[in-house]
């Protein structure tokens, strides 16, 4: 005879709890500390097709980089830390839409993403480029 009917109910239910909050422990250490969950987020699906993909340069583009001694390389490994600029960019044009980077050297790259593996290089901006001598058109 029981005194107190409920009591076998709140144990199961301080059980549950107890088993619920483990589990999201165990789950958060194992499954989600030290991870970076942010890769698919759209700044991060645009730079990463910027360092996989060929790049190919307009003649303004080309110009811009050998007046500032510039190489491929050193436009690549600057793409590593480079953060898109939304507002400035031509993310509904279609069929390639044109995206607007900045790197953290001062590069500012105006890039057009295809679906054919290639990034077609526009123009470069940034601090390096306000004095520009060469004239680039």
């Amino acid at each position: 005879m029981l005194n107190k009917p409920d009591q076998g109910l709140f144990r199961k239910i301080r059980l549950y709890l107890f088993g619920v909050v483990l589990g999201g422990i165990i789950s958060y250490f194992m499954f989600i500390k030290d991870r970076d969950l942010s890769y698919w987020t759209p700044e991060r699906q645009v730079t990463g097709r910027l360092k996989m993909y060929a790049y190919t340069y307009t003649d303004k583009s080309k110009c811009q980089m050998q007046c500032n001694n510039i190489t491929e390389t050193v436009l690549k490994s600057a793409m590593d830390s480079a953060s898109v600029d939304f507002k400035n960019s031509e993310t509904q044009r279609k069929p390639c839409p044109v995206y607007s980077v900045h790197t953290r050297n001062g590069i500012n790259v105006r890039a057009e993403l295809c679906d054919d593996s290639t990034a077609h290089i526009i123009e470069l901006r940034g601090t390096i480029f306000e004095d520009d001598t060469c004239q680039c058109q």
